[in-house]
């Protein structure tokens, strides 16, 4: 009895024990849990941060191998890179990631761009650093994409990413094209990157292939201690390191649950030394317990399936067990639809063996990775591209799968392929001019490689063939036929004859900006036929020109051109004509010197102009001559220093001059005639193109209007929109055969050209787009208000010019042009002033005239029009000048004597 009294009395103790125990158990295991969960959740976070960090970070590789890799193409169909400068501020103004971009035929560094701030390293030898000479072995024996860096670029100007592109032509290493991103622009693109007090910091590291140590090349990296993660990137064999900032802090839930699992037990244990109803509280306890850890684990369940990615789990023989509701987003399946069909039915059939013998290779290497581009069938039918890493987690026992993560790529390759066939554009105009520089070339010959050279500018050369014709003749490529899917662009010349360029599809392919064609491919087909049209010309106009100079030269030399040759102050030669003008045998000519045949007055200016020549100063002089019979003529010398019977010599012609003002005249009116029937036809070819193409535009866009079912009311407009279009285009065609008449001279055709009437036509030509833009043309013409010019020619500069102000106009502000006319001394002035985008001067100042310059590519436009508006001014005897800011306007100043 008094043992069993004695466990009585102690039993609540022991209860109370029991109690203690048991809930502290329970609540630190509860913590430990919360504690799992919270670690698990981060390194998720962490690995969701790492992957976004890694895509962005390849975008910008990608960037850089797609622009390196332009050159490598071009260097391999080339031979050699004329355009670096050009091609490369191109990319550059289209490629925010790109600081300066270099060129090395061989080893040595031959092109750089922009040069300014780069000079340094122009000439420099790849191979004089270690670093570089390794990482370009490594380059060549792979034949691909090298990422060197982050290293201290040579011309000191911080560290930079290299993307070096090797070049090899016949198993021959040629050279290296290469893109350079500082870091600066790095963290600018990726500005998570500078570890400046987020949550996350980075780091980038790499094994030097010389010292074979690890370098690290981020600052200001202090990661919380145990929460970094990492991913190889194979682009530069490099390691990027993420974790937690040492100043981030964690939820302390997990100690406030210690404690309050400790309080909560001494405090129940009280109540149940005093009461025996434990179970039910505890058991609430453990339910809510429950709650919360259910609720942490749904959270992280939403936050890996709100992901964009797709998130897909394999087992070890290829079969989906999980996928994230994105794969629906992506791939438009369901998860339902896929789930008794396997992945790799969705790959394109021409790499699906392929795609499925890599995954095999994944699956057999324990805790391997790789990196894997898609190509897949989407539900509605097209195909989209995802790249993804694959990671093979098979003996994860949390996992036991091979987890593959993937993204949407789709615009970026589509991106990338446009890239590509703009540079297969530029690659058949540049192989186009190439053949054009071969002026001995017959026509049949000059056409059959033109026309075998179209096909590889278009989209699907492997269906594509052309043909040209021209003067009756064909000129077609081996399979050409006729076709549905045909772009056609004709071209005339200035003596009548006229061609087509066509280019056809053999399959029907799909549909893109003009049937099966892209818009592009209508600009490439036109500038086809305009080389083509421009070399022709040129060629008949230098042909003409070649014939009249023949006919001049025969003229001259029978006639007033005396020929001598001297050495050491004597004549060695002399041509009839000399003999003839001073009367003196050749013979006679042969034993007398300078000095004794010119007028001693002038002998001293004739000595020094002679020594000048000699020394490859050239200057026309005039003198007087001794004949014969004791008289003196004037005559002009012209000549050149040469080599005669191997001594140093002066050859040159001598002019009678009294003789030579008819013929001079006559030569003067020769060639100020071929001029200017040079310049005539350069215009006519020119206005035709730039001026005719807004109306028949404007025509054939009305006409395929009317091929639609309309009512009568918008019938009516179209036809008047028409009619408004035809009376357009007949005042260019008469302004064109006005120009056409008056071809042999201006001065014979010039009449009063009122400014005001000028600027009336002007605005109803442009009348669309002053409303659409609701420009505000102003203008004064009362210190001038006309001028004795060609009609026709001032006409079209107001035009171009005009149209220019409205064209480069600034978003957001309304156009506002002000025209002037003004005089001073002998010479009007007349003044275009608008607000536009303006033109960097200091960039563009000796191309602002030229023939297809373009200063803002973003703007439709093919560089025509000042060049025009400079031409016609030259040909009025004029002049213009342009002043221009960024972004506060431009002023056009053209001059013209009125003389």
């Amino acid at each position: 009895m008094g043992k069993e009294a004695s466990y009585k009395s102690f039993r609540p103790f022991i209860w109370a024990f029991i109690t203690i125990v048991s809930l502290l158990a329970i609540t630190q295991y509860v913590a430990y849990l919360r504690y799992s969960m919270q670690k698990r959740q981060e390194h998720e976070i962490l690995k969701h941060e790492l992957d976004e960090v890694e895509s962005r970070f390849k975008d910008i590789l990608n960037h850089s191998i797609s622009s390196a890799n332009t050159f490598s193409i071009l260097y391999k169909q080339y031979g050699n890179i004329d355009s670096f400068d050009e091609i490369a501020r191109d990319i550059m103004e289209h490629n925010k990631g790109i600081d300066f971009m270099n060129f090395a035929e061989n080893y040595t560094i031959t092109h750089v761009y922009p040069l300014q701030g780069n000079q340094k390293i122009l000439g420099h030898s790849l191979l004089e650093v270690p670093l570089f000479r390794k990482e370009i072995e490594i380059a060549i024996k792979s034949n691909k994409v090298l990422f060197a860096g982050p290293y201290r670029l040579t011309q000191g100007r911080g560290i930079g990413i290299s993307c070096r592109i090797p070049i090899i032509i016949n198993n021959k290493y040629k050279g290296l094209a290469s893109v350079i991103t500082k870091l600066p622009t790095v963290f600018s693109l990726l500005p998570q990157l500078k570890n400046n007090g987020g949550k996350f910091v980075y780091q980038l590291s790499k094994v030097n292939p010389v010292t074979l140590k690890s370098e690290s090349f981020f600052p200001n990296y202090v990661p919380k201690a145990n929460s970094g993660i990492s991913v190889y990137m194979p682009e530069g064999n490099w390691t990027l390191h993420a974790a937690y900032s040492s100043l981030y802090t964690t939820s302390n839930d997990v100690y406030a649950i210690s404690v309050l699992g400790i309080l909560l037990s001494f405090s129940i244990s009280i109540v149940v030394y005093h009461r025996a109803k434990l179970p039910v509280k505890l058991e609430r306890i453990i339910q809510s317990k429950t709650r919360e850890l259910a609720g942490s684990e749904k959270y992280y369940r939403r936050l890996i399936e709100s992901s964009t990615d797709v998130i897909a789990l394999f087992n070890a023989a290829g079969q989906a067990i999980y996928r994230t509701p994105s794969f629906e987003k992506v791939t438009g399946y369901t998860v339902a639809e896929m789930q008794n069909a396997s992945d790799i039915d969705l790959v394109d059939p021409e790499h699906k063996d392929q795609d499925r013998l890599d995954f095999v290779k994944v699956a057999s290497i324990p805790g391997s990775t790789l990196f894997k581009r898609h190509k897949l069938r989407h539900k509605q039918g097209h195909y989209i591209y995802v790249d993804g890493i694959y990671r093979n987690m098979l003996e994860d026992d949390n996992v036991k799968a091979v987890v593959y993560t993937y993204s949407d790529v789709t615009d970026k390759v589509l991106a990338l392929h446009d890239l590509g066939e703009r540079v297969k554009e530029l690659s058949t105009i540049f192989k186009l001019n190439e053949i054009l520089k071969d002026t001995s070339q017959d026509i049949d010959s000059l056409f059959e490689k033109i026309v075998n050279l179209i096909r590889e500018g278009w989209q699907y050369p492997e269906y594509c063939e052309a043909k040209i014709e021209f003067d009756g003749k064909k000129y077609i490529t081996a399979g050409y036929h006729s076709s549905p899917y045909s772009q056609v662009a004709s071209f005339s010349l200035v003596d009548g004859k006229y061609g087509l360029v066509e280019v056809i599809y053999t399959k029907e392919k799909p549909k893109a900006f003009e049937g099966s064609f892209l818009k592009e491919e209508r600009d490439l087909i036109n500038t086809i036929a305009d080389t083509i049209t421009i070399y022709l010309n040129k060629a008949i106009q230098q042909r003409n020109l070649i014939e009249s100079q023949k006919k001049f030269q025969d003229l001259v030399e029978k006639s007033l051109v005396g020929v001598y040759i001297i050495i050491d102050d004597a004549l060695v030669y002399v041509n009839p004509k000399v003999v003839e003008d001073i009367g003196y045998t050749e013979e006679e000519m042969y034993l007398l010197t300078i000095r004794e045949l010119v007028h001693e007055e002038d002998y001293d200016m004739v000595s020094h102009n002679m020594s000048l020549r000699m020394q490859g100063i050239n200057k026309s002089y005039e003198t007087r001559v001794k004949r014969k019979d004791g008289s003196y003529i004037w005559i002009e010398v012209f000549g050149n220093n040469t080599t005669y019977q191997g001594k140093k010599a002066l050859i040159g012609t001598m002019v009678n001059i009294t003789g030579r003002k008819n013929l001079e005249l006559e030569r003067q009116g020769i060639i100020h005639d071929l001029e200017q029937r040079n310049r005539d036809l350069e215009q006519f070819s020119n206005v035709l193109s730039h001026n005719i193409r807004s109306p028949i535009s404007t025509v054939l866009g009305l006409i395929s209007l009317l091929d639609q079912e309309m009512n009568e009311e918008d019938i009516a407009i179209a036809l008047r929109g028409i009619d408004q279009s035809v009376k357009k285009l007949d005042d260019v065609v008469k302004d064109l055969n006005e120009i056409l008449r008056i071809r042999n001279s201006l001065s014979n055709v010039n009449s009063r050209v009122v400014f005001k009437e000028i600027l009336d036509e002007t605005r109803k030509t442009l009348a669309d787009a002053i409303e659409k833009k609701n420009v505000l043309i102003e203008y004064d013409f009362t210190a001038i208000p006309d001028l004795n010019s060609v009609r026709a020619y001032i006409k079209s500069i107001f035009c171009n010019v005009i149209s220019n102000g409205i064209k480069y106009s600034r978003p957001g502000v309304v156009p506002h042009l002000l025209i002037r006319s003004s005089k001073s001394d002998d010479k009007v002035f007349i003044s275009f002033k608008d607000n536009g985008i303006g033109i960097d001067l200091v960039k563009y100042k000796d191309q602002i005239f030229g023939l297809y310059k373009r200063f803002h590519p973003s703007i439709e436009g093919k560089g025509l029009g000042l060049y025009i508006v400079k031409t016609q001014a030259t040909a009025l005897n004029g002049n213009i000048e342009v002043r221009s800011t960024l972004e506060q306007g431009s002023e056009f100043i053209l001059s013209f004597s009125l003389c």
